[in-house]
């Protein structure tokens, strides 16, 4: 195998440094660099890479502008695939202020370091010059190429820079040598974010949870044993309302498919479960990490080396089918994927935006932050560059955004004394960048009625207009506490159900209004059990005006009322309408009555036994609310089941 190495290394050191001999002997060699540089070769003769790569960097001590020496440690580099110290090596030379760099071998090499360093007039002219030599490697000319289309980005984003004002996060937040990846609850009083101790003799990832109360955050800690462990654990998404938690591990014990798998945890009132690995349509014997799941915990997003892809690394989405399954993982595709790397997805709480990093889309170099929105037809738009000062020649890798969309958290390395820190920063989001609609959430505790004890419902979230199920979550068995995010521009109806219970109907207009400043809504839901005579409202079934002709959108409520029938069949109802007392009151029993037989005559059709169902016509007899204001007259306008009869 080290032969196979040796060969390796003197094929691309004469490929790579007989082409730099005529810039080497431009300059004289001090004699003990030059008795260092004999030294690192003979080290290379008997194997000796270490002690080889020393004596080179000793070499260039003595004479910083041994360009032979610079080049044979960058081979070296090469050889042992360590990019990063690869393209360091061509920075010292460049900064050692070396004449004569050019050489045509050096264009392309030279114009990647530019373009790290954010030094965007000479990595172009490298570029150019690489290019105007007529390169036959399609893949070098092809960086080339794309170095000029970045350069060209840059330069116009800079033009148009952007306010920014990052602020880090207040202590106790940063007081670990590194955290990084953090992760909100929708109403954004919990963090989740990857801890690691650098100094510590076994540098560990453990993901940690700080809350915020009365505007203070509280002391990080560990978030459970159950998800903890002496290995790596880290790079977590959680749910809207803080149940569901999809995270990396990179440890066999947990049964891992491949190096680092996604596991996923629910929290049960306090307790977090114990971590399922996610199975095979989710991880494969690559590496899967950076998860990102939808509000309500039913989609992910995240990233996978597997191959198949557009890259090195894509960007992949799994769905929860209604058997709790999740699907087999689907490529993003080219719209978002490129033939570099794609990473660090965030699917903000509307849904409707997905934020990630890349560094195959036009950009500023390195890794850049894109956000691309979704379509009607549920595809993505050509993805949008964050612009600058957000994103600069550094590497950018992931971005978190508040339910509002005013507020991006991220995290940043920072070298202090020759050590890497790792701090989590906020900045309030340019408004040319803001999502479109504002997206707020509903959170409260579903019980009994009676009982007032704590339930566990599902909550299905419908837009009315379209009849499409926008989200599903459910309640916390033992606190009944739930969560379920709305975005603006909706006409929507909430649906809960329970085993044993009447199903629960609520609706909410955003079609035209609009929220205020992130004003949440906090609702308890009361389920009343089955029993005879208890009725309830049917909040989403509408009618025209002095009409009693179903509007379409009533369509999603009826299909619930004719599944709930299904689902208990010993039930007989009667469906009651009510009017407000404007206008004659014969005309309001008509109307009433009409409604009810509207409704009627839907289940019948959807397949009830009619002796099952009966309707009758209230009037303006039996108003919940009195009369006197419009927000009163269209409470009283409504339909109502009721249980009439329990047959055994």
């Amino acid at each position: 195998m080290f032969k196979k190495l040796l060969f390796l290394f003197y094929f691309v050191f004469f490929l790579i440094f007989g082409s730099f001999e005529t810039i080497a002997q431009q300059t004289p060699v001090n004699k003990k660099a030059q008795k260092l540089y004999d030294q690192a070769i003979d080290q290379l003769r008997k194997r000796d890479f270490p002690k080889a790569i020393e004596s080179l960097n000793k070499a260039i001590e003595k004479d910083p502008h041994f360009v032979r020496a610079y080049m044979e440690l960058a081979t070296c580099y090469e050889i042992k695939r360590d990019q990063k110290s690869y393209y360091e090596v061509f920075n010292r030379l460049m900064n050692a202020g070396v004449t004569g760099l050019n050489h045509p071998s050096l264009f392309p090499v030279l114009a990647e370091v530019c373009m790290q360093k954010g030094d965007y007039e000479n990595a172009e002219k490298m570029a150019r010059k690489h290019l105007a030599a007529n390169p036959r490697d399609p893949r070098k000319k092809a960086k080339s190429e794309k170095i000029l289309r970045n350069v060209e980005f840059a330069k116009k984003a800079m033009q148009e820079e952007l306010p920014y004002s990052p602020e880090r996060l207040p202590e106790p937040l940063n007081k670990f040598a590194l955290q990084y990846f953090p992760t909100f609850t929708v109403d954004g009083k919990t963090i989740y974010f990857t801890r690691r101790e650098q100094f510590a003799q076994i540098a560990d990832e453990d993901i940690f949870v700080s809350h915020l109360d009365n505007g203070s955050w509280s002391e990080p800690v560990s978030i459970s044993e159950n998800i903890n462990t002496p290995a790596n654990e880290g790079t977590c998404s959680i749910s809207a309302d803080g149940k569901t938690m999809i995270f990396t591990s990179c440890q066999e014990g947990r049964n891992n498919v491949g190096s680092c798998d996604l596991f996923i945890s629910y929290k049960v009132g306090d307790s977090w479960t114990k971590p399922m690995n996610m199975g095979l349509n989710i991880n494969s014997a690559a590496w899967e990490s950076q998860p990102s799941l939808s509000a309500d915990g039913r989609t992910l997003y995240f990233v996978s080396a597997r191959s198949g892809g557009f890259g090195g690394r894509d960007i992949y989405v799994s769905y929860l089918d209604e058997n709790n399954e999740w699907g087999k993982a689907i490529n993003l595709g080219s719209i978002i994927n490129t033939e570099g790397e794609d990473i660090g997805p965030f699917i903000h709480s509307s849904g409707d935006r997905l934020y990630f990093a890349s560094n195959g889309h036009a950009g500023m170099g390195g890794y850049d932050l894109f956000y691309s929105d979704k379509n009607e037809l549920g595809g993505w738009e050509k993805p949008v560059n964050l612009g600058y000062p957000i994103n600069n020649h550094l590497d950018q890798i992931s971005l978190v955004v508040s339910t509002d969309g005013r507020k991006a958290y991220y995290s940043e390395d920072e070298t202090i004394d020759a050590k890497v820190y790792s701090h989590i920063y906020s900045f309030d989001m340019p408004e040319k960048l803001r999502i479109k609609k504002k997206t707020n959430y509903i959170a409260g505790v579903v019980r009994d009625s009676k009982t007032k004890k704590a339930l566990r419902a599902d909550l299905e979230l419908y837009d009315l207009r379209k009849d499409s199920l926008m989200s599903k979550v459910y309640s916390d068995k033992l606190n009944g506490q739930y969560a379920i995010v709305l975005t603006e521009g909706k006409e929507y109806g909430i649906f809960a159900t329970s085993k044993g219970y009447l199903f629960k109907s609520l609706s909410f207009n955003y079609s035209q209004k609009q929220f205020d400043e992130a004003e949440a809504i906090f609702l308890d839901i009361e389920m009343d059990p089955i029993e005879e005579l208890v009725n309830a409202e049917l909040k989403n079934v509408f009618f025209a005006s002095n009409s009693y002709e179903l509007k379409e959108k009533s369509k999603v409520e009826l299909d619930k009322l004719t599944d709930f029938l299904h689902s208990n069949p010993s039930l007989i109802i009667e469906i009651g309408g009510h009017t407000d007392d404007i206008g004659a009151e014969s005309f309001n029993d008509k109307l009433s009555l009409n409604r009810a037989k509207a409704v009627y005559d839907y289940l019948v059709d959807s397949g009830i036994p009619s002796e099952k169902v009966t309707y009758k016509g209230y009037g303006e007899s039996q108003p919940k609310v009195s009369n006197n204001t419009e927000e009163g007259r269209a409470q009283n306008r409504r339909i109502e089941f009721k249980i009439i009869e329990m047959e055994l």
